[in-house]
């Protein structure tokens, strides 16, 4: 991150290390390893008792990384947040994922840093629970409400725009040169200034406990 003396990449610490040495152990670890091993434990909250330990082996990992790569696109060129605490299984799946993936993954210790880090790192692709994305949404359209009108008419206009035009694409539906050209005038007024914490096009996602009642 811009301006932060303490950060390092990982890239940094293998170029300073014995790479002949380092890929040889990196080789018999490896080696030694089954995927029916243990590979870490993540506790459970404790709010309907005790914490648990749950045990994951290398089998669920691998399996979590298969399908990841089946859905979604993630390479060296993006840039992933992460602020969620990594006993979250949520995060450490990404993280992981993130990791295989060759991407870079930016660890945020203070969740109260969320908002400059989204400036400064500009990710492309991120996990969050939902109330993250809900404060996001709340803030912008309070910010709307307090708009004039004709600013207003053209940003809920702008979206529908956008809506659109995801919704033709998910369903591998043609846009049409109507829809093309308003998506083009939106993102140039309303849409451009909405994604500017974002480095690139990509995915935010979302999970949590499922809603009961």
């Amino acid at each position: 991150m811009r301006g932060c003396d303490i950060a390092r990449y990982l890239s940094h610490i293998e170029r300073e290390a014995d790479v002949e040495q380092h890929h040889a152990c990196l080789t018999e670890r490896i080696a030694g390893r089954d995927l029916q091993d243990l590979f870490t434990l993540i506790y459970t909250s404790g709010t309907t008792g005790e914490p648990k330990g749950v045990m994951l082996d290398y089998r669920n990992m691998a399996a979590q990384l298969y399908l990841h790569d089946q859905r979604l696109t993630v390479d060296a060129d993006d840039v992933s947040l992460s602020f969620l605490p990594l006993s979250h299984v949520f995060e450490r799946a990404w993280s992981f994922f993130i990791m295989h993936s060759g991407a870079q993954n930016v660890f945020l210790p203070n969740t109260d840093w969320v908002r400059d880090a989204m400036a400064a790192v500009r990710p492309s692709v991120m996990c969050a629970v939902p109330r993250f994305y809900e404060k996001i949404y709340s803030a912008v359209h309070e910010k709307v409400a307090r708009a004039p009108w004709w600013r207003r008419k053209l940003f809920h206009w702008a979206i529908g725009c956008g809506e659109r035009k995801f919704l033709q694409e998910r369903a591998a539906r043609p846009i049409g040169k109507t829809l093309a050209l308003a998506h083009r005038w939106a993102d140039k007024l309303v849409l451009e200034q909405a994604a500017r914490h974002f480095r690139r096009p990509g995915a935010l996602f979302a999970g949590g406990r499922r809603q009961t009642g």
